[in-house]
């Protein structure tokens, strides 16, 4: 069971999530094979909303960033529900 500590913990864990969800890191990808010998540069275009027609046109959201970033919210999220469960 739950106190009200760890909800408001979680509930607050939630919503940096969704956030994090409506305001995505973008990037672009170079595809140059020549000079570069295959090799491909990312270029980062920071966090902007989700929903952006501009800035969806050229540049895709970084999943792998993303990912990451949950992860560790998730992590920190589970390691701060464990240290608010009371003694009972």
């Amino acid at each position: 069971m739950m106190n009200k500590r760890q909800k408001k913990f979680l509930i607050g864990v939630g919503i940096v999530m969704v956030a994090m969800l409506l305001f995505p890191p973008f990037h672009t990808v170079s595809k140059d094979y020549g000079y570069h010998y295959g090799y491909h540069y990312g270029y980062h275009y920071g966090y902007h909303f989700i929903f952006n027609p501009l800035l969806c046109s050229f540049a895709d959201v970084n999943i792998e960033f993303l990912l990451i970033q949950w992860l560790i919210v998730v992590t920190v999220g589970f390691i701060g529900w464990y240290v608010l469960k009371s003694e009972e």
